[in-house]
């Protein structure tokens, strides 16, 4: 029996919460590949739009240059128009006129990832809060209350990205005002600017367990980064050593595949243009396991600094998940059950020990 089978509430390392998160993963890779398949869809999807928007400008600017010199043609006018168009770096005009459908297409494909990106991710933390009270999560059920939470999260992460934009602008303005003062500031420049990356993965890392926060603990979106914040104090080497560095990965490995993919095609470079759903599924393809595994990885540290913090426990966390997870429980009976379901549904260490008794 592992530890977590015993009793998962124990501080781990960040080595063991790595593999926990793994262990978690394998335990119900079908839910976790599943809401992962679900996420990559709407990536996919916009990857190819994109990429076939390149392929097509850069196709009909070549068309317009062979043209132009010399390839034959019967509309000089329209021909020369196109030369100029692209001789001044703008799109060829075939391409102007599908530029309206790419970028509604685009559009919609966004909001779709917006959409699912928010309930999948909330949906594999509650699996896995459910996994930690000894419940056996279903999809449907998850993804149901990933949606369910949808607002706060939307509404948490579009208050983040407005402080980060004030703060961009502000930090912008104040490298343009230096730079006017003398160029012999770029030097000053460049170390703020390193300052500046910094203070950004610092306010990442802190706000890294915001999706858990919100789910576990129902917070609106004011209270979850004042909790995020005061969970993550003392924790942010722990958290960037597990979460951060899983997303560094998979980054890595993404990167790879597509050069790879480029690299064996017989299109070389032009490959993502002549080939754009299947490099864009080969790229995402990573995502498929990383994406749950961010999140599990994610859910795991929250609730390691909890049980260090403030003891959290099966019945404290049972009943800040509230009915939901009790709705959920698996009711057949499985005489080599480990647990019970007494009155607080809570794992009961001496149930072994009453048996031989």
């Amino acid at each position: 029996m592992s530890s977590f089978d015993h009793n998962p509430f124990q501080r781990l390392s960040a080595g063991s919460t790595l593999g926990r998160a793994f262990a978690l993963f394998v335990k119900r890779y079908d839910l976790f590949l599943l809401i992962g398949a679900i996420l990559c869809i709407p990536i996919v999807l916009m990857m190819t739009t994109m990429f076939k928007l390149i392929g097509s400008s850069a196709a009909a600017a070549a068309a317009a240059m062979n043209q132009a010199q010399g390839g034959g043609y019967s509309d000089v006018n329209t021909d020369n128009s196109n030369l100029a168009s692209t001789s001044a770096g703008q799109f060829p005009l075939p391409v102007v006129a599908n530029m309206g459908g790419f970028i509604g297409q685009f559009l919609a494909e966004y909001v779709f990832l917006v959409i699912v990106s928010i309930a999948g991710k909330a949906a594999m933390c509650f699996a896995v809060a459910q996994l930690y009270i000894k419940e056996e999560p279903r999809w449907l059920n998850s993804l149901k209350q990933g949606f369910s939470r949808w607002c706060d999260l939307f509404g948490t992460g579009l208050l983040v990205a407005l402080g980060l934009a004030v703060c961009h602008l502000f930090t912008f303005g104040v490298f343009y005002a230096i730079l006017q003062l003398s160029t012999k500031l770029v030097p000053l420049v460049f170390i703020l600017q390193i300052c500046y990356i910094v203070f950004l993965i610092f306010v990442s890392v802190s706000l890294m367990i915001m999706v858990p926060v919100i789910i576990v603990e129902q917070k609106g979106p004011v209270d979850t980064i004042k909790r995020c914040w005061e969970l993550a104090n003392g924790q942010r080497c722990f958290i960037f050593c597990t979460v951060f560095c899983l997303a560094i990965i998979s980054w890595i490995l993404q990167i790879l595949l597509a050069k790879l993919f480029i690299a064996v095609h017989p299109d070389g470079p032009a490959a993502p243009a002549t080939h754009s759903f299947l490099y864009s599924l080969l790229s995402v393809l990573p995502s498929l396991v990383f994406m749950p595994l961010m999140t599990i990885t994610e859910t795991v540290v929250y609730f390691n600094i909890r049980v260090e913090r403030e003891g959290l426990n099966h019945e404290t966390l049972e009943g800040e998940l509230g009915g939901v997870a009790t709705a959920t429980k698996v009711s057949t009976f499985d005489p080599d059950q480990k647990y019970n379901d007494g009155p607080s549904g809570g794992y009961s260490d001496n149930v072994a020990a009453a048996a031989v008794v």
